[in-house]
């Protein structure tokens, strides 16, 4: 049998090969000497379902509706928003939408956190709230202007929430134009009149006070008496 370098493996392979295993070996060994590490004070905590906050989006309730305006049109700066009665400094706002799905087509929707809230229709300084008017259905005879309270809850979804009430008039951040649907017209008192014009080609003249009777003279004729004196 022949050598094993005589077999065509020159002797720098086999030092190469000898200085391979040799370098696996001290590296086998370093890692099996390397102490493990203290982790005795470090915690790990895995996330639950109970202490994940859930996303905003999925508390919010929706409401939505059709809108009105005392007027031949809607005008296209009329939005709505929702006032927080817990927070009124808490106001959520949004502009109209115009989709057939409404009637008039036009309306609004928007999403709210729990809780309770008055809406109103918006226009410049004029103001409409969802009120007991609106659900007596604005009939002049209706007598309560009340705001009703719209209690939004996680999911839930109102379609029928009316911001209408333009015609109270006694709340000053309403429009002080706006009347309801039916008014009783006042008479226009009229102070002594002495000329009543009823269209331009004839006036009749109306009495200042109740007339007197015109009283009727009686005249006496006294007779001439004559008498004769004689001597005269």
């Amino acid at each position: 049998m022949k050598p094993f370098f005589q077999k065509g493996i020159t002797l720098p392979l086999i030092l190469l090969i000898t200085f391979l295993f040799l370098s696996a070996g001290t590296l086998i060994a370093i890692k099996l000497k390397k102490p493990p590490s203290d982790n005795s004070n470090s915690t790990s905590v895995t996330p639950t379902p109970s202490n994940i906050s859930p996303t905003s989006a999925s508390d919010q309730g929706t409401i939505s509706g059709y809108l009105i305006y005392p007027s031949s049109f809607i005008p296209p700066g009329l939005g709505v928003c929702a006032q927080k009665i817990s927070d009124l400094q808490n106001v959520v706002c949004t502009p109209q939408i115009k989709d057939q799905k409404f009637k008039n087509g036009v309306g609004y929707q928007m999403e709210l956190d729990p809780g309770e809230y008055y809406v109103y229709s918006y226009l410049d300084d004029q103001k409409a709230y969802y009120t007991e008017f609106v659900t007596c259905g604005l009939q002049y005879s209706c007598p309560s202007h009340a705001k009703i309270p719209v209690l939004v809850t996680a999911n839930s979804v109102q379609d029928d929430i009316l911001p209408h009430d333009w015609y109270d008039t006694a709340s000053p951040t309403q429009n002080p134009t706006a009347s309801p649907p039916t008014p009783t017209p006042k008479p226009t008192s009229l102070v002594n009149p002495s000329v009543f014009q009823i269209n331009p080609n004839l006036i009749i003249k109306m009495p200042t006070s109740t007339p007197t009777p015109t009283p009727t003279l009686i005249m006496f004729k006294i007779p001439t008496i004559k008498i004769k004196i004689p001597g005269f």
